[in-house]
């Protein structure tokens, strides 16, 4: 920066290698947690954002990166312990209790038909392709969903190659909407 200049200048790093003490740190918190965007602004922001993609690499990075993030010390459970208070509610919602209880099905055995030769062949024959969002199946294999949800039926007109995020969708409460959806494809 030339010299007698003064002021902000566009460009110039005066924070690299700085830090904001505690109390500031406070201050900008707070003010920021004061912040009430109206109606309007929160929309410009939207439409801003809006049809901006994030790459898959770009995705896939972040999320390694939130992984990371979370591992080991810096987990914010880490070193700490459930209470026993909190381990007897988290038990009362378990099994039978859970808000997703689907009846225990998805402890039921699959047949001696469900092998991995029938399932390569249902990817080939939907071309690797999610038969939800079109995606191409990478370096992680498709599952291979039962589209009457029931396992010992393994004829491959009920078989449906979907990519992991859209298998994990189809797989709720709202079973009865997927049936639907995938009789009328």
């Amino acid at each position: 920066m030339p010299k007698g200049i003064k002021g902000f200048q566009k460009g110039h790093s005066i924070w690299v290698n700085r830090k904001h003490s505690e109390k500031t740190k406070k201050k900008m918190g707070k003010s920021k947690k004061e912040m009430i965007f109206s109606k309007e602004h929160r929309r410009k922001l939207r439409l801003k954002r809006k049809g901006r993609k994030c790459t898959l690499g770009k995705r896939w990075k972040l999320s390694i990166e939130k992984i990371q993030n979370r591992q080991g010390k810096n987990n914010s459970m880490f070193g700490k312990h459930h209470s026993e208070e909190t381990k007897e509610k988290q038990r009362k919602y378990r099994g039978p209790l859970s808000s997703n209880w689907q009846g225990g099905i998805s402890f039921e055995p699959y047949t001696i038909d469900w092998t991995e030769t029938l399932r390569r062949a249902i990817r080939e024959r939907d071309n690797y392709v999610c038969q939800i969002c079109n995606k191409l199946q990478g370096d992680i294999a498709h599952d291979v969903h039962h589209k009457d949800y029931n396992k010992k039926n393994c004829n491959p007109d009920n078989l449906i190659t979907l990519c992991r995020r859209c298998h994990m969708k189809t797989n709720g409460k709202n079973r009865e909407y997927w049936i639907k959806y995938f009789n009328n494809k």
